[in-house]
């Protein structure tokens, strides 16, 4: 058996269960009973001793205080984002109308080729269909153009 240099030897009166169990456990767990009686007074105190509990308790407020303030960083950057699309969509809706009231006076101009080439151009900045830009447009000329 080796000797520790801050051990200090004491001796106990257990009953011959408690001696049963400790030898028991020391042979399932390969330890010899010294062993077996340290690793259950630290699993005891890393378990039950207020000191310990009490610093385990403030490190899982620690932990969940910094996971709160990462889910609302989250939170605001994907509330920008949601501004950003509804202002982008905002735009988008604007422009558009610009867009087909132009197309009305290029078409009003008979300009075929020209509408077709604005409508292609804006059609991809904005995602909308070129034909659909057409369309409006046509339908806000309502005949004027033959």
């Amino acid at each position: 058996m080796r000797k520790k240099p801050n051990a200090i030897k004491k001796l106990f009166n257990l009953d011959s269960d408690a001696i049963q169990i400790i030898t028991d456990g020391a042979n399932l767990n390969n330890m010899n009973k010294t062993e077996f009686i340290e690793f259950l007074a630290f699993n005891w105190a890393e378990n039950n001793d207020p000191k310990v509990r009490l610093k385990k308790l403030e490190n899982e407020i620690s932990l969940r205080r910094q996971t709160e303030y990462l889910l609302r960083k989250e939170i605001e950057k994907t509330k920008k984002e949601v501004e950003m699309i509804t202002n982008w969509r905002v735009t988008k809706i604007g422009e558009k109308y610009q867009i087909i009231k132009n197309l009305v006076r290029i078409l009003s101009e008979k300009r075929w080729q020209d509408a077709e080439k604005i409508s292609q151009l804006q059609g991809k900045r904005l995602g909308i269909p070129a034909i659909q830009l057409l369309t409006e447009a046509l339908d806000k000329t309502k005949g004027e153009v033959e």
